[in-house]
């Protein structure tokens, strides 16, 4: 018997393909490209590389000590064709070539042809009219694969997908803001980008920020609402050599007259479109629950070849999404360290009092420009463009830590008076003669000692510092600014928002009468739209749900309850979003646990009673 010999690896790979069925090679073959078809994220060090399809490098500019992120996607055009008419063409192809390998086969391998449907059951193509009822299973079991799929999609994978937008039910914040700078890491942005330096993300899908705007709906905005000039829009045009100009009549803004404007060269600025639009509404409501500040947005539409606005800074972090045509940005970096982080914009510059770009780029729908406030810019549209329309979104406007500091010190310094009284001595009679502009260089002993017992005062001071209640008056402010929660159906159909006892004209009669009883659960409906605030000897909750969406259009909305009562919300707030039972609030009786006030902000779940 002859020696078996130890076979090459290429030679035992060909003999192994040489064994198996037509169909196994085809798959395996098919396998192998969509394996290198396959699109994959690699960070290396800080920055990324893509490997795929038409493939571009992530890079980092650098202009002196000024970095730029770009975050560039991978064009999912292959030359002239779309990335559906690329899929329809690969499918067109594999049905093809099935068929030829199965026309190839000798009539035995004909005779097994049910075991081929069978495994083709799992496939995306099918080149064999199947009888009624296997279609009716493969469809049955294809459907549940899909769901199943579905289910194991991470959130970033949807996006990917394209399955994921500003429409999406019950979105949080965090994920908010995950989509709209994806690809970009969210924990790295906040590290290296956040009030640092300007970050381009290109995604070459001018759909990814489909829903939030568009043109089409700020003309039936312009034919539907009663838009007010300079309160609502504002109509300007801008030339370097005779600068911006406000064109704005008075009364309101129709269609018609807008529209003369923008054909005549003006850029039109929608300034609060949160108002009228659903999409924006929804956007910056579920951002603001990520930022815990006011996120405001300005919508822009400029024709082909006009500029609306001259170079400046702003006061707050600008996120810009480019929704339609193209728009051709410059971006200067602070001029000094006293212009860095800003708490008021600028003036509008002159050309020559800027210097250098430190990003020039064109937006194409679906892209983001974002840069921190202090950062020079100014945006145009190209000559070849039809127009361009973009939405900013807002944020960290006065929300500083130095902020914060005024609403603590304020209070610490009652506080301290009241509880030492080294504070209520008097002033030394000679201080006059001590400090002060005029004696700011003199070195006495009696100046010296003046500053050691302000800076022995000061140290008192912040040991009364009222660090969670300057905090919840921060808070109390964020809820007046806020815009009210878009709530979705089920909070509708589960709160008195939507539901609930209401009067019947063909019964005469109130019908829909809501019982709570102790096993209904009930939880909030929103977490951040509400703030619990000890203050002026009282127990107040503060809440955003009945904020008009206009910013500071009515009074700040909240409701006093008793200290007894505070424990109960204090376990809503803690249990989120998680349901609690009405039975196990912590409140003395069952009667005042099914009469708790605060039910008002909340959603009920199962064990209600509706007649």
């Amino acid at each position: 018997m002859r020696e078996k010999t130890e076979e090459s690896p290429k030679k035992e790979k060909k003999r192994k393909q040489t064994n198996m069925s037509a169909f196994a090679v085809y798959q395996q073959r098919q396998n192998k490209s969509a394996s290198d078809e396959a699109l994959s994220v690699q960070p290396t060090g800080d920055n990324a590389s893509f490997s795929g399809i038409k493939s571009k490098r992530i890079h980092e500019k650098r202009q002196g000590n000024n970095a730029i992120g770009l975050f560039e996607e991978p064009d999912y055009k292959l030359g002239k064709l779309s990335a559906k008419a690329m899929v329809r063409k690969r499918k067109k192809a594999k049905r093809k070539e099935l068929n030829i390998i199965i026309s190839q086969q000798p009539k035995t391998f004909k005779d097994g042809i049910d075991e081929i449907r069978k495994s083709l059951a799992e496939a995306d193509v099918i080149p064999f009219k199947l009888s009624q009822e296997q279609s009716k299973k493969k469809s049955v079991i294809g459907s549940a694969q899909r769901k199943k799929v579905m289910k194991k999609d991470s959130f970033s994978q949807k996006i990917k997908r394209n399955k994921i937008s500003i429409s999406e039910q019950g979105m949080s914040g965090e994920k908010c803001f995950e989509w709209l700078i994806h690809p970009f890491d969210k924990e790295k942005f906040m590290r290296e980008m956040w009030e640092k330096k300007p970050l381009l993300i290109r995604r070459n899908n001018p759909e990814y920020y489909s829903g939030v705007f568009s043109a089409a709906e700020l003309d039936s905005i312009l034919r539907k609402e009663n838009v007010q000039f300079t309160k609502n829009l504002d109509v300007t045009t801008y030339t370097p050599e005779g600068g911006r100009d406000t064109l704005n009549p008075v009364g309101r803004a129709h269609g018609a007259v807008v529209w003369d404007f923008f054909l005549n060269g003006c850029s039109i600025r929608l300034l609060n479109p949160q108002t009228f639009s659903h999409g924006v509404w929804k956007l910056l409501t579920t951002l603001q629950e990520y930022f815990h500040s006011c996120v405001g947005a300005n919508v822009y539409l400029t024709p082909g070849g006009f500029q609306g606005f001259a170079p400046h800074w702003d006061d707050i972090e600008a996120f810009v999404l480019q929704l339609e045509g193209q728009k051709s940005w410059k971006v200067y970096a602070p001029r000094n360290e006293n212009e860095k982080l800003p708490l008021h914009s600028s003036k509008n510059f002159k050309q020559d009092e800027i210097g250098e770009p430190i990003l020039e780029a064109v937006l194409q729908p679906g892209d983001l420009l974002y840069f921190p406030r202090g950062f020079i810019h100014q945006a145009s549209t190209p000559e070849k463009a039809k127009h361009s329309l973009h939405i900013t979104v807002s944020c960290a406007q006065r929300n500083t830590w130095g902020d914060l500091l005024k609403k603590m010190l304020e209070g610490a310094v009652e506080m301290a008076m009241e509880e030492d009284a080294s504070l209520r001595e008097s002033l030394p009679v000679n201080y006059f003669t001590s400090a002060g502009i005029v004696w700011s260089e003199t070195d006495t002993p009696s100046r010296k000692a003046f500053l050691d017992r302000v800076a022995s005062a000061m140290r008192t001071v912040m040991q009364h510092a009222p660090v969670d209640s300057a905090v919840d008056q921060v808070a109390k402010g964020f809820v007046h600014d806020s815009l009210p929660p878009v709530l979705s159906e089920d909070d509708l159909a589960c709160s008195v928002y939507g539901t609930g006892e209401k009067w019947s004209a063909a019964k005469q009669k109130v019908v829909r009468r809501v019982e709570l009883d102790p096993d209904t659960n009930i939880r909030l409906l929103r977490v951040s739209a509400i703030r619990l605030v000890m203050e002026e000897g009282a127990v107040r909750l503060y809440h955003s749900v009945d904020n008009p969406r206009i910013y500071h259009g009515d009074d700040i909305q909240f409701f006093e309850m008793s200290p007894e009562e505070a424990p109960a919300l204090e376990s809503l707030i803690h249990s989120f979003p998680e349901f609690v039972k009405v039975e196990d609030l912590p409140l003395p009786t069952i009667s005042e646990k099914v009469g708790f006030d605060a039910v008002r902000m909340c959603t009920v779940g199962e064990g209600t009673d509706t007649q």
